[in-house]
């Protein structure tokens, strides 16, 4: 696994409105280092610097939590394409999660790529 230090966001400028970082917590539990501006519209609120209880979403919040911790657990990146409804409103999205360790054993950070394609005029 590489080092959160050898992943910079802001190089990923093309895809950096898409981006979470995760940091791994004790439990485990999840605190979003960075949240990327698509997600903020489409989850309804900011939650850098939150942990991922913040999210007001009950649905949504298990849904994130079990990937998150499946790839904690496994230390192996996970990739999906699926449908999650929101606010009533159902979106087609696809994801890749990426652990990220400073020791190379334990996952520290968890590097999302979240792409919604529908809901907000995207093909």
């Amino acid at each position: 696994m590489p080092s959160r230090p050898n992943i910079d966001p802001l190089g990923m400028g093309f895809i950096l409105g898409y981006l979470f970082l995760f940091d791994v917590l004790q439990g485990p539990r999840f605190r979003i280092r960075l949240q990327g501006s698509e997600h903020t519209w489409w989850v309804g609120q900011e939650l850098t610097g939150h942990q991922l209880d913040a999210l007001t979403q009950p649905e949504l919040r298990a849904h994130a939590f079990a990937r998150l911790a499946a790839v904690v657990a496994t230390r192996r990146p996970l990739h999906w394409i699926g449908d999650h409804g929101l606010d009533g409103v159902r979106r087609h999205y696809e994801a890749l999660l990426l652990p990220l360790s400073s020791s190379g054993e334990g996952v520290d950070v968890v590097l999302a790529g979240i792409r919604c394609c529908s809901g907000r005029g995207v093909p």
